[in-house]
């Protein structure tokens, strides 16, 4: 599951090692352990561990899903947990303590995943970036791209008007 790197060092070098055997329940138990185990490392900085985090989003939205039931029906339904099954999980809460991110910094490593360059996760991931830096800079570009798209859409109707001549009409209800 992990260390196969050292494993391979150890061989090559004939320094004896110890293999300790580990048993989870499936496949998802045992990438989520290998993604805790990640995060352990000390100079992993902020988005690298943000993107660790992220991978197990499914994995923990499907977990607090299970702690949730039916709803209680009625005007107002609520849900409520499942006996037995734990306190609430909050995914977005749940991937920031893992990362040891606020929420904020979550959702906009998240944003970066999708949004970003390779050059601007490269400075992420080397620490040469920060989250907030990157993310401003993809909101800002997104900002500018809508205003854009405004103003286009504004004047293409004068465009249309303008190709009908100079003898175009405008009625409006008085």
């Amino acid at each position: 599951m992990d260390g196969h790197n050292r494993h391979a060092i150890c061989e090559e070098l004939a320094i004896s090692f110890e293999v300790v055997e580990r048993e989870f329940s499936d496949a998802d138990d045992a990438k989520m352990w290998i993604i805790r185990n990640q995060m352990g490392r000390r100079n992993l900085p902020a988005f690298p561990k943000c993107e660790l985090a992220l991978r197990l989003k499914e994995l923990i939205a499907a977990k607090a899903r299970e702690n949730q039931a039916t709803s209680t029906g009625g005007a107002n339904p609520h849900l409520f947990l499942n006996s037995g099954k734990g306190a609430p999980v909050h995914t977005d809460k749940e991937l920031a303590r893992m990362a040891g991110v606020g929420k904020d910094t979550i959702a906009k490593a998240a944003v970066i995943s999708e949004k970003a360059t390779p050059e601007q996760k490269q400075a992420l991931r080397k620490g040469e970036e920060s989250i907030h830096a990157v993310y401003t800079e993809i909101r800002s570009k997104e900002r500018q791209a809508e205003r854009i798209e405004k103003i286009e859409q504004a004047t293409a109707p004068m465009d249309a008007l303008e190709s009908i001549g100079e003898y175009a009409v405008i009625y409006a209800d008085p």
